[in-house]
């Protein structure tokens, strides 16, 4: 043998070596991305998804980096790509057609990368997990992450330890998630795929640990008190047997029956668990703060009608295109209105409850994507059900624990998809990652070649993907980034907002919008920051833009306000009625009704803005600012006794309610800094008006004097 060949022969052993290195650290990163991303949080942010998301977005990019190099050193150019992998590219595909309709044309390219990402990680999951031990590492790493969170969520529960809610029990097990009802689909999607884990093989140590753990996590989830959780796992566990019943194994030495006994025992705790809990005499907790409707995960199920009414009004709008992803919420209360004025009496007259998401994955597919996202949803549910099915039958004829493992992790997945027709997994990071990582393991070459399709691309084909794959992590990481620091900016800003630094605010909050790619919140804080430092134009733009990214109710009356006193009057009525049309919470009504007073005096309909205080009036004779309002019509058209009166009638209000504020302020308990920053505002305010009000008093004095 010449050097040559022995050099040739040395450096491919040299590239195996490090292929077989990077495709074991492929899957350790898999393990810490899975371990990681639920127990991701950060002080003091309100909306938890924003650091996992980000956790995700960065450890994407490495994953994507490693996986590539390994490609790059494969003996063979071919990769496996399940089938599921062509309906989710035409989901792709709709969503980009979708922008077309899309109002924020940046949430919907925010949405379809993430998306993007997360499709990213099922493939490479499918396509470098082989063998039994890596599927049961990974369900290792979830299990755990799912026991320290629900530990986490436990000591909440008990009050030992702070929760952004309120008292003990349920309600309070936000954890690392901000809700309850996030946790426990979490937690719900696992203990049935996490049940492999105590019936493979091992040491005692190992599978006692995995046993404790697992029943730890379904305590917890029984803890959480969330009944749409419940019966999705009794539907988890009817899908379980039904499979059972119709895969049983060929092979010698068939142990099925133990398969069947462990869903039959999950089919009983949750049907158990759902019997205590619709039964108050059983059992179920007596929490007054906690009703039957939001064991549901809703405020109740009117709400969750209404929501999927407005998400019904979207497709009959937008059948082709959709509202364009990720524009739900953008859109929602405009529709919210158009769905209760198109009736002669409004649509759930007593829900006042706002959302973001539809708590309905295949109507929120629907809104936004159009008749197309519900072809390719159902697509996916489809090739999925039918591979999944294939693939159990042919492992029944190899392998009894293969079919077990795969059963489990299949259902696993109806779990999850039970739970998507009344809550949103799909939107929730820690909820899309077991998704993903369940699908991946169930399409991966361990439990079979079947309904794989193997690609073999020519090297500058592959070399190509390769690098399309690391553009898109590093543009996933780059956003990840910028939206945590922006995020950051964001409480600074919040926080310098609320103790009376507005300047510096400003300054924060402005680099806070710039930062993100698609702000929200952040541009509303940025209005309000803006209009106490009378940089009204400015405000009035900021609010503007809240509208199609984050448009709150109080987004709404502050732009209506600002809007109709810089003169744009036909704006500020259409953003008043747009309010007043959707079920708003009776005090923003109460405000809504006096800016809708001060449009119609700025117009110079002042019969109408007289009726419409006197009526608000005799609903509320507490309402210090109708008071004055009416002092000023009344003012202008010289009857200087009935302004008086009003103007009097204010001040007396205004000195009762300064006076509660002071009390307030002088307790000795501790005030939250956001509500501090509130009550220092409102007492700003209460002086201003009352001076001008005094004022006004005198200018009517001198003018009566003879």
């Amino acid at each position: 043998m010449s050097s040559n060949e022995l050099d040739s022969i040395t450096g491919l052993e040299v590239k195996s070596r490090i292929f077989a290195w990077l495709d074991r650290g492929i899957i350790y990163l898999l393990m810490l991305l899975v371990f990681g991303i639920p127990l991701t949080m950060w002080p003091g942010v309100g909306d938890p998804t924003v650091p996992k998301t980000s956790f995700f977005l960065v450890a994407m990019l490495a994953l994507a980096v490693l996986w590539g190099l390994a490609s790059w050193l494969r003996p063979c150019r071919e990769v496996r790509v399940p089938w599921v992998f062509f309906p989710l590219a035409f989901l792709g595909l709709v969503g980009l057609i979708s922008l077309l309709a899309a109002v924020n044309a940046r949430e919907s390219v925010r949405s379809l990368l993430i998306a993007a990402l997360y499709v990213e990680l099922l493939l490479i999951i499918a396509d470098s997990v082989r063998r039994r031990r890596d599927v049961h590492l990974l369900l290792y790493a979830l299990l755990a992450s799912g026991f320290l969170v629900g530990l986490y969520g436990l000591l909440q529960y008990f009050g030992m330890l702070p929760s952004p809610s309120y008292g003990v029990g349920p309600a309070a097990m936000t954890s690392t998630f901000g809700n309850q009802n996030h946790l426990g689909g979490f937690l719900s999607y696992m203990i049935f795929p996490c049940a492999m884990l105590f019936l493979v093989d091992g040491s005692f140590l190992r599978r006692s640990l995995a046993v404790l753990a697992w029943v730890f996590v379904l305590v917890v989830v029984v803890l959480v008190n969330q009944m749409g959780i419940l019966f999705a796992l009794l539907a988890g566990a009817v899908v379980g047997l039904i499979l059972v019943v119709l895969a049983r194994s060929r092979v010698q030495g068939d142990t099925w029956r133990r398969i069947a006994m462990l869903c039959l025992a999950v089919a009983l705790v949750a049907g158990a668990v759902i019997v205590v809990r619709i039964e108050p005499g059983m059992g179920g907790r007596k929490d007054p703060a906690y009703s039957v409707d939001a064991k549901l995960g809703i405020a109740n199920v009117d709400a969750r009608l209404l929501f999927w009414a407005v998400g019904a009004r979207m497709l009959s709008d937008h059948p082709v295109t959709g509202i364009g992803l990720g524009n739900y919420k953008v859109l929602y209360t405009r529709y919210e209105a158009l769905v209760q004025s198109s009736r002669a009496a409004p649509l759930f007259p007593d829900v006042t409850a706002r959302t973001e998401l539809a708590h309905n994955e295949f109507v929120q597919t629907a809104a936004e994507l159009g008749i197309g996202g519900l072809v390719g949803l159902f697509s996916v549910l489809g090739v999925v059900g039918a591979a999944t099915w294939v693939r159990i039958r042919r492992s029944s004829y190899v392998s009894y624990a293969l079919r077990d493992e795969l059963i489990l992790l299949t259902v696993g997945l109806a779990v999850a998809t039970a739970h998507a027709l009344i809550s949103f997994p799909l939107h929730l990071p820690s909820s899309a990652l077991v998704v993903c990582v369940l699908m991946g393991l169930v399409f991966s070459s361990v439990f079979g070649q079947t309904r794989l399709s193997q690609v073999v691309l020519p090297r500058c084909f592959w070399r190509g993907a390769v690098v399309v794959l690391v553009l898109l992590g590093t543009a996933g990481a780059v956003l990840g980034v910028r939206d945590m620091a922006g995020m950051l900016r964001f409480l600074s800003g919040y926080s310098e907002l609320h103790i009376g630094h507005t300047s510096q605010a400003v300054a924060m909050l402005e680099r806070s919008v710039e930062l993100s790619f698609s702000p929200r919140c952040n541009l509303y804080y940025l209005g309000v920051a803006q209009a106490r430092s009378e940089m009204y134009e400015e405000a009035l733009e900021s609010f503007r833009r809240c509208l199609t990214s984050c448009p709150a109710d109080r987004a709404y009356l502050l732009y209506a306000d600002l809007a109709s006193q810089l003169g744009e009057l036909v704006e500020a009525r259409e953003a008043i009625e747009t309010l007043l049309t959707s079920n708003t919470p009776a005090d923003l009504r109460t405000a809504a009704r006096l800016i809708q007073a001060q449009i119609e005096q700025l117009s110079g309909s002042n019969d109408v803005a007289i009726t419409l205080l006197e009526k608000l009036l005799e609903s509320d004779p507490s309402e210090w600012k109708a008071h004055l309002a009416l002092g000023d019509i009344f003012a202008a058209e010289g009857k200087s006794s009935e302004a008086r009166a009003h103007y009097q009638a204010g001040i007396a209000l205004i000195d009762e309610k300064e006076h509660v504020i002071q009390l307030q302020l002088n307790s000795s308990s501790a005030i939250p800094l956001s509500e501090y920053g509130t009550i220092t505002s409102t007492l700003r305010s209460l002086e201003r008006e009352r001076a001008r009000a005094e004022e006004a008093l005198r200018d009517l004095m001198r003018d009566d004097a003879p």
